[in-house]
């Protein structure tokens, strides 16, 4: 049946325009899957959507099944076309092309998507009676016992299509990120100073418990004598309005990998167009503005703080790892040399960002935010390079490189399992390694669940090398876990810490 073709067809077309499947992907990611697994998984879940779709207007099964399993290989193609590619020139160690193994992924694929595809059509056929016989007895009642006409019974199941339509994708985010995403809107309350936490109408009291750990002591609350400077002396320049988020795309920095290019966003803040001032720049990785704004509603986070006078006015540069050579790129130089991402983002990003931006072009004004993974990016990155960043911003991080758990599964892979490199590579012991000058300037601001086996025991053994090396440490305690409700509910608060940072560093003298 021709419509049923359609709406299978327009519902794939939507799903992918409308970067749902992308973020089904990249929190898969997150998670802890590889690329390629992640796609399948995204597209197996897309094509289910899309025979449901056709199947639940039209009743014509067979139709929707056919376009289903047509929808989801065409959406696993490319994955699969370059999964191909680099098989047949795969030689030595890592093996050779099999065909036979070629042929059988093939009907494995085909198979899969049609069982997925098949499933949905009879389970939405049963749900199309269903909806069906219930619209047949509300017209009838409302009748007075009247037949109802054919034409009034797809006018139900639309109606169904369409409440389905505008809820699924709020489900999606529910299940990337967290049951109540859609339930705050990313602004936030009264943002008190970082020892006091904050206090959000929305959100009620916030219970991350901060400390600041001095280098050659500790200290709680307060402005911690240079380490940080209380006050707002950035709102003497204070916008309104909204930020916008514009792109750019680069030569990717990987051989091998899903892509060619590699895209940034850029998260320009409010009045940056009508103004001449320089801005700090925070550089979040290694995850897309996507996930940061369905995680945690960034983007308006941003605006509503830099508005309010509580965070200065900044550029935020996301700069993302999707369609690397690896599944977790650890933000590093890979050994075998097939990703070079700490390079991309020194040595490209950074130049590209001052040369094209209203920057302060110095390393007390340029900070490097990230969440899990992106922990480790961050003060990886700081402490390999103080010439550059000056303050890592660390949720839910991991301090040692190449580590293999079940919550790291791919980390050891750009080290190729070189205990040399790891350590080059590893915070615990970078930290130790700094000079005397940068052990002055860099700051770790840290959030850690201390009751989590394995990100609560990093965040402690980092706060303790940190301390041991006289780096300056604020240290934010969470109850909440690993997840991005906790980045949502303690990321404002950090951000006032960095902002009082900045301050002490004489960025907004």
């Amino acid at each position: 049946m021709a419509l049923a073709v359609a709406l299978v067809g327009v519902t794939t077309v939507v799903l992918h325009v409308s970067g749902a499947l992308a973020s089904t992907r990249a929190t898969l990611e997150v998670m802890g899957f590889d690329p390629d697994r992640a796609r399948l998984i995204a597209d197996l879940v897309g094509a289910s959507l899309a025979t449901a779709a056709g199947a639940l207007v039209t009743g014509a099964g067979r139709s929707s099944t056919v376009a289903g399993i047509v929808a989801g290989l065409a959406l696993f193609g490319h994955t699969f076309y370059e999964e191909t590619r680099a098989a047949i020139i795969t030689n030595g160690p890592a093996g050779a092309f099999d065909p036979l193994g070629w042929a059988l992924t093939v009907l494995t694929l085909i198979l899969a998507f049609a069982v997925v595809a098949w499933a949905t059509a009879a389970i939405t056929a049963i749900v199309r009676g269903w909806l069906i016989a219930a619209g047949q007895d509300v017209v009838a009642f409302a009748g007075a016992g009247r037949r109802p006409s054919r034409l009034r019974r797809p006018a139900s199941v639309l109606a169904v299509a369409v409440l389905l339509a505008v809820t699924l994708p709020v489900f999606s985010d529910m299940v990337n990120f967290s049951p109540d995403a859609h339930m705050r809107d990313g602004r936030v309350g009264i943002v008190g100073l970082a020892q006091a936490g904050i206090l959000s109408p929305q959100l009620g009291p916030i219970t991350g418990t901060s400390q600041l750990m001095v280098a050659g002591g500790s200290g709680q609350g307060g402005s911690g004598g240079t380490v940080l400077r209380a006050g707002a002396p950035w709102t003497a320049w204070q916008p309104t309005g909204q930020g916008q988020l514009v792109g750019a795309s680069f030569a990717a920095p990987w051989i091998g990998g899903q892509t060619s290019t590699a895209r940034i966003q850029v998260y320009l803040p409010p009045g940056y167009g009508s103004s001449n001032r320089s801005y700090p720049v925070v550089y979040a990785v290694p995850w897309a503005s996507n996930l940061w704004t369905g995680g945690a509603g960034l983007t308006t986070m941003l605006d509503t703080m830099i508005t309010s006078g509580t965070f200065p006015a900044s550029i935020v540069m996301f700069v993302a790892q999707e369609g690397g050579a690896y599944p977790d790129s650890e933000c590093v130089n890979a050994v075998d040399g097939h990703e070079w991402f700490e390079t991309y983002l020194t040595n490209t990003i950074v130049p590209y960002v001052d040369a094209t931006y209203h920057t302060i072009r110095s390393s007390a004004a340029r900070s490097v935010l990230g969440f899990s993974q992106g922990g480790f990016c961050s003060t990886m990155l700081v402490l390999r390079h103080p010439d550059l960043f000056s303050t890592a911003v660390s949720l839910s991080g991991y301090y040692e490189a190449g580590i293999l758990t079940n919550q790291t599964r791919n980390a050891y892979r750009p080290f190729g399992g070189n205990p040399t490199v790891e350590a080059q590579y590893s915070p615990l012991k970078l930290v130790g390694q700094l000079s005397p000058a940068a052990r002055h300037t860099v700051f770790l601001i840290l959030e850690g669940d201390p009751s989590d086996q394995f990100y609560g025991a990093q965040y402690q053994a980092m706060i303790a090398a940190s301390q041991a090396a006289g780096v300056s440490v604020s240290a934010t305690q969470s109850p909440t876990g690993h997840g991005w409700p906790t980045v949502r509910s303690l990321l404002p608060q950090m951000l006032v810490t960095l902002a009082q940072r900045e301050a002490a560093l004489g960025v907004f003298a």
